[in-house]
């Protein structure tokens, strides 16, 4: 069982990357087109949602006894959980561009430490 839990947090990790990516992308696009902000936040909901359910597989994991390969990674997890959030907030209030940058901001930093994290194991 917890093998399989593993393997699909790490295949989850993967995909998050992915997704994160395309955020950093449709973030910095929507500094440059008008209507496409609504459309950034939303999106950035919904991988924080993805990123919550890796948490929660990580969290349910350390309950199993399986502990990652270094340490770290019980670092980069929850600073990446709180990355999109945090961007998001700092966003709130800004300019239509500096919003946008905002959360291209977040989206790298997230992408950057799920990397990082991807990479402790």
């Amino acid at each position: 069982m917890t093998t399989l839990l593993v393997q699909v947090h790490q295949r989850l990790g993967f995909a998050l990357l992915l997704l994160l990516l395309v955020g950093v992308l449709l973030a910095v696009l929507a500094a440059r087109l008008t209507g496409w902000l609504p459309t950034v936040r939303t999106y950035l909901w919904l991988c924080f949602a993805a990123i919550s359910v890796q948490a929660l597989l990580g969290i349910l994991l350390l309950i199993l006894g399986e502990r990652p390969e270094e340490g770290l990674h019980l670092l980069y997890g929850p600073v990446t959980f709180l990355s999109l959030p945090i961007a998001a907030g700092l966003a709130r209030g800004a300019s239509r561009r500096t919003q946008a940058w905002t959360l291209a901001g977040g989206f790298l930093v997230a992408l950057l430490l799920g990397f990082r994290a991807l990479a402790t194991g």
